[in-house]
């Protein structure tokens, strides 16, 4: 009984860990692409202020 009970525990932290890698990676994407986003949208108005000048 005991030894069932700690065996469905670590299967529940594994899978909550699992869970956890996945949505750290798609987070991660998510900053990466809007860290890109940043910089193309800065140096479109470095560009446009240096074509003005």
């Amino acid at each position: 009984m005991f030894l069932q009970r700690r065996r469905h525990l670590r299967a529940v932290k594994r899978r909550k860990l699992e869970h956890q890698r996945e949505q750290k990676s798609e987070y991660d994407a998510l900053l990466a692409k809007r860290v890109v986003e940043r910089k193309a949208k800065v140096a479109a108005i470095k560009a446009s202020h240096h074509k003005a000048a």
